[in-house]
């Protein structure tokens, strides 16, 4: 009987402790799932009437945030405006951002949204502080991959803040008003009025293939060269101002005949213009120009006897004014086609024994096509 209570007893033992133990590893498997931390969640807003590339630019970044382990809710603009905004008259600021409001009522680390920009797509980020407060980022890129570089480039600037790390993407320059005016006058982006300024030393180098033709002489085709500085508009993101030197020549036509033989013409010109670049229309971006400068006309003769050969060249004041516009193919590179009138003062005219044979420049037209270079 003794010995049955014993091995009883010892039985209540064993499952004393198994029961012990299980208690013990379910408290640890608990604890672990207590202290497991959510994921930090990350605000879209969507706007409305978004085209084909801010919806594929939407796409990536949203596959880029669950890649790298953000918690992605998304929000539409329209239909969340009038719920922020209540939100936001009873617990934030009248001067709070959309992104930082729609950060605050869903609780997130930040908030995104895409855009569009000249000759791609742009990213602008919320991204909360350590210390309770914001920032804003912006990322921006040209090109048929713009929608995958800015989806890149906004996950690393929201790594990177996670880190609490300056770094990440190149930022870019912030559209108005998307960023806090105490932020944009930290960085000198705001002048004395509150309005943003435009970032100045944008500069582009353009060359190619150009064509004049006008006044019976031509056409002619030679190279081109053009230098360009610039700055982006306040308040109207994609458009640009620049200013723009234009060299061509030389430029050689197909020789002026006339009665007692033939004449060779080359030109060249030389303009200082004001170049007006409109906000992109998909890969395109539309622009117009205006200058002045000077007109060069170098001609030989080639007559036959009894006449002698001369030559002679004129140098005329030029005026001119054109359209034309750019093919994003990258985002600093851009297959660039427009076209100019032109008119000189005084007139050229070229003359063979009296025999007028050409007078370029009431108004002579040019053609350019390029490449253009972003530096």
């Amino acid at each position: 009987m003794r010995g049955g209570g014993l091995r009883k007893g010892a039985r209540g033992k064993v499952g004393g402790w198994l029961v012990g133990w299980a208690v013990v590893f379910a408290g640890v498997g608990a604890g672990r799932a207590v202290q497991a931390e959510p994921r930090p969640r990350v605000v879209i807003l969507n706007a409305d009437g978004a085209d084909a590339v801010q919806r594929e630019a939407t796409t990536r970044l949203r596959a880029e945030l669950r890649a790298a382990g953000f918690e992605v809710v998304e929000a539409q603009g329209a239909q969340e405006g009038a719920r922020t905004a209540q939100e936001g008259a009873r617990a934030g600021s009248a001067e709070e951002s959309d992104l930082a409001r729609a950060a605050r009522v869903f609780e997130g680390v930040a908030a995104v949204k895409v855009a569009r920009s000249r000759g791609g797509a742009s990213v602008t980020l919320w991204l909360r502080e350590r210390e309770g407060r914001g920032r804003t980022r912006a990322v921006s890129a040209q090109g048929r991959s713009a929608p995958s570089v800015v989806a890149v480039r906004a996950v690393e600037e929201l790594q990177a803040s996670q880190l609490g790390v300056e770094g990440g993407a190149r930022a870019t320059e912030v559209e108005a008003g998307s960023a806090p005016e105490e932020e944009a006058a930290r960085r000198g982006e705001v002048g004395a009025e509150g309005a943003a300024k435009p970032r100045l030393g944008t500069a582009a180098v353009e060359g190619g293939v150009g064509l004049l033709l006008g006044g019976g002489v031509g056409p002619a085709v030679g190279p081109f060269l053009r230098v360009s500085l610039g700055a982006e508009l306040s308040g109207r993101p994609g458009e640009v101002l620049a200013a723009r030197v234009t060299l061509a020549g030389p430029a050689f036509a197909p020789d002026l005949a006339g009665a007692v033989g033939s004449v060779s013409v080359r030109q060249e010109l030389a303009l200082v213009e004001v170049v007006y670049s409109l906000g992109a229309l998909g890969p395109l971006v539309p622009r117009v120009s205006v200058g002045a400068g000077a007109y060069h006309l170098r001609a030989v003769g080639d007559p036959r006897s009894p006449y002698e050969a001369t030559s002679g060249e004129v140098w005329a004041a030029l005026v001119g004014a054109g359209a034309g516009v750019g093919w994003s193919l990258g985002e600093r590179l851009s297959v660039v086609v427009d076209a100019q009138v032109l008119f000189a003062q005084p007139r050229p005219v070229v003359a063979l024994a009296g025999e007028r044979l050409g007078a370029p420049g009431r108004p002579s037209v040019g053609g350019f096509l390029g490449l253009l270079v972003v530096l």
